[in-house]
């Protein structure tokens, strides 16, 4: 149970990869002339503080939703399974980002393309850090 909780807390590294990601697509989408009603003192600048606290005031909800997704699909999987971590965080992605792309083409909502991007390197990154913790050996036969 002990290295479950420790695959748990790798999760930490998806709020840096959102905010990455929402400061490198911002400077994106003005190269193309997406959203392009900020110059590029406020795409650098500015930004560096509005994405963080836009995160946090228009985020919450998300974020909670995101993480209680994650933390119940990590446990799950982990506990019960011997699936191979990297097949784990592809499903796990696969899962997450499948309504979010939707609604960015849908709604013409374009951060949600380079979040969904981060969600998946971020996952990429914790397979290293989920098998240092990770017994192989599955709780339940699948």
């Amino acid at each position: 149970m002990r290295h479950i909780l420790k695959i748990l807390n790798t999760n930490w590294i998806h709020l840096f990869g959102f905010l990455i990601a929402a400061y490198l697509g911002g400077i994106f989408f003005k190269l193309i002339g997406v959203e392009s009603e900020q110059n590029w003192s406020e795409v650098f600048f500015d930004n560096i503080l509005l994405i963080p606290f836009s995160i946090l005031i228009y985020g919450i909800p998300i974020l909670i939703g995101f993480y209680l997704i994650i933390i119940i699909l990590d446990f799950l999987i982990f506990y019960f399974t011997g699936i191979n971590t990297t097949k784990v965080v592809l499903i796990e992605w696969i899962l997450i980002v499948t309504p979010f792309l939707y609604w960015a083409f849908k709604y013409e909502f374009w951060i949600w393309l380079p979040l969904s991007l981060s969600l998946l390197i971020t996952q990429v990154l914790r397979v290293k850090w989920i098998n240092r913790f990770r017994e192989i050996k599955p709780k339940v036969a699948l």
